[in-house]
């Protein structure tokens, strides 16, 4: 008679099932799980450990700290605010449903994938006898797959940037030129001395208009050079220092007020030249776009889980998300015309993140201020 207690997996199809068969089986099958590149644990209904392979016994330790014992139960292994979630889980699995996802761990520096199964265990009689937990490290799939997300975000990031240069020659460059060649054909034509005098003023202002296209064009063009430069270690309190002090009168003109917590040391390893204009041109901006009060800037620096965020805080004009917010960083952008400015500054900075491997996003409310939050690689 057939152990109804004995799972399918202990089981040979169709063979009477004695002592020798099923001590044959639990051999055959513990030699092919040691050779498996997955960590299997068994548990029963009650979530107590029944076998385990040797993996899964070094994944406990890498993870948890802790060596895998038959019997222990499962929450043992678990920090307690996982518990009501992994209940859950073992509540739909034994229940037959098939549950799959993928988990990262930070372990001395390093991020380590993990990706985790959850099978049900039925017994002879198709009841639900208990399940299996494994884990496979996909570290280096993982990698990979980032790595060629990046390089297709990238790919999307240049097909913006070539559409980006086609709006600048279509419009910013040949509007300054059209007009040159018509006043040009003018003068040849028709103008008297005074008219003369003007269409040359019209001729200056165009070419200046196309230098200032041109020139912002190199800048764009520059920031593929500065990838090359050698990371350094950059502490933000000597940074901010260097900055204020060069936009010192600006400070004082406006009665701007700068707070940070950089006298901890927060520190970054990153392009300088980089990370030097993001806080000089966000900084800028709080105080250019700033209300009938004196402004207020706080920076700030949270640094784990091998990320920095950036935050930048100030109490100005603030911007309408919902009105602007689809082309906030958008080359020539401008949603303030009361202020002097070309509609570059917030193109470069998110440009310059993004080469960086980092992220922006922004909350703002009009009248009350906005926040730049910059994630980026420590």
């Amino acid at each position: 008679m057939i152990d109804p207690t004995i799972p399918d997996i202990f089981i040979r199809n169709n063979m009477p099932v004695t002592k020798d068969t099923v001590n044959k089986s639990e051999a055959n099958l513990q030699t092919i799980l040691e050779h498996a590149d997955t960590g299997y644990v068994v548990y029963n209904a009650d979530l107590q450990i029944i076998a385990y392979n040797s993996l899964a016994q070094k994944f406990a330790r890498l993870l948890y700290k802790k060596d895998l014992e038959e019997g222990k139960h499962m929450l043992y292994y678990f920090p307690v605010e996982r518990h009501a979630p992994l209940l859950d889980i073992t509540q739909r699995v034994l229940k037959g449903e098939k549950i799959a996802y993928e988990t990262n761990f930070t372990i001395d520096g390093y991020e380590i994938w993990i990706e985790v199964k959850w099978l049900n265990v039925k017994d002879a009689k198709s009841k639900n006898w208990g399940f299996i937990l494994t884990s496979k490290d996909i570290t280096e799939s993982k990698a990979v797959a980032i790595k060629l997300e990046k390089i297709t975000q990238d790919l999307i990031n240049r097909n913006k940037a070539l559409e980006q240069f086609g709006n600048i020659i279509s419009h910013n460059l040949r509007a300054p030129v059209a007009n040159i060649i018509n006043i040009v054909q003018l003068i040849d034509t028709t103008a008297d001395d005074e008219e003369k005098k003007q269409f040359i003023n019209f001729i200056l202002s165009s070419s200046q208009a196309l230098i200032k296209v041109i020139g912002d064009i190199n800048q764009i063009l520059e920031l593929k050079q500065h990838l090359h430069e050698v990371k350094t270690k950059i502490y933000f309190k000597p940074l901010l220092d260097e900055i204020k002090t060069i936009i010192n009168f600006m400070i004082i003109q406006n009665g701007v007020t700068i707070n940070s917590n950089f006298d901890s040391g927060p520190y970054i390893y990153s392009i300088r030249s980089f990370i030097y204009s993001i806080f000089y041109n966000l900084i800028l901006n709080s105080i250019k776009y700033r209300r009938d009060v004196a402004p207020v800037i706080e920076l700030s620096a949270i640094k784990g889980n091998n990320k920095i965020v950036l935050s930048f805080k100030d109490n100005g004009k603030g911007i309408d998300l919902k009105r602007h917010g689809a082309n906030l960083f958008g080359l020539y952008q401008r949603f303030d015309v009361s202020v002097e400015g070309s509609g570059l500054g917030l193109f470069m900075i998110k440009t310059q993140i993004e080469q960086l491997g980092g992220t922006i996003n922004i909350e703002s409310e009009v009248g009350v201020g906005t926040e730049f939050i910059i994630e980026l690689p420590a």
